[in-house]
């Protein structure tokens, strides 16, 4: 988004929530900012998490707050989120004068407010409603040939009791959807209410080349897929079909099998509003 709109006054900031004392702290957040190949300025804290956390109202990372021209919050995104979802806010609020049409920059009405403020009333309403709908939260495992991957995912359910099946819903452009075709196999590990470190780990997301699983304690299955030894349960999965639905896929898969590797409680993921994640 920095490349794209920094031509209309959008500009784009990181930071770094990584202790800067720990050793080689800067040394990985460099080395990560160069390969995601950033472009825009980056601030590492200097802070305690008891600060920042109190300061901004989170918990820790992923996290992206959203700045209008007078320097207030417009929008926060806390937890799991696409930054398909930031990108329309984003157009929303570029000014008008820098507003970009089919053929090139054009002066046109800017929007009184932002977000959801903008729709009717029903419409927020609506949208308030559907953010109610709890959900949990999941790190999707699998693999391809020698490659394997894992991602942060919110929108799973058990759909059959016979035979036990699963939906899950993927925007297109996560880069796993594409290996979870039918008949793959793959795992759903399920987080405990205290892991929000491997929110952090996964919700940065992974390309499919890079190794997801630094640092983690992990076990494997016979079919060789990576179950998180943390996770609060796990359950094998294989795809029986799939669907477009609207601007996600849906992956219904068949659980194979599963066991609890705790006794704690599932991760309850409740959102503001049904637009995001």
């Amino acid at each position: 988004m920095q490349k794209k709109y920094k031509d209309q006054g959008f500009v784009a900031v990181s930071v770094s929530l990584d202790d800067p004392n720990e050793e080689g702290a800067q040394v990985n957040v460099r080395k990560f900012l160069k390969e995601k190949k950033a472009a825009f300025r980056n601030f590492i804290l200097d802070e305690k998490p008891a600060f920042w956390e109190e300061k901004l109202k989170i918990d820790g990372p992923p996290c992206a707050f959203l700045f209008d021209r007078d320097g207030k919050i417009a929008k926060k995104f806390d937890g799991f989120f696409e930054y398909s979802n930031v990108e329309p806010l984003v157009v929303e609020g570029i000014d008008p004068v820098f507003r970009r049409s089919p053929s090139g920059l054009a002066k046109v009405r800017r929007p009184p407010d932002w977000c959801l403020m903008t729709l009717p009333e029903q419409t927020k309403q609506l949208t308030a409603a559907l953010g109610r709908i709890p959900s949990g939260l999941f790190i999707i495992t699998a693999r391809q040939g020698e490659a394997e991957t894992g991602m942060l995912a919110s929108w799973v359910q058990q759909c059959s009791f016979v035979p036990p099946l699963i939906t899950l819903a993927l925007a297109p452009e996560r880069p796993v959807s594409a290996w979870l075709q039918k008949g793959v196999v793959f795992a759903i590990n399920i987080l405990d209410v205290s892991q929000t470190d491997m929110i952090g780990h996964f919700g940065r997301g992974f390309a499919l080349d890079e190794p997801a699983f630094t640092g983690l304690e992990v076990s494997r299955l016979p079919t060789g897929l990576i179950i998180l030894d943390e996770a609060l349960a796990y359950l094998e999965c294989r795809v029986t079909n799939r669907f477009p639905t609207g601007d996600h896929n849906l992956i219904i898969a068949q659980a194979l099998s599963g066991k609890l590797l705790g006794d704690g409680q599932p991760m309850v993921h409740i959102r503001k509003s049904g637009v995001h994640y």
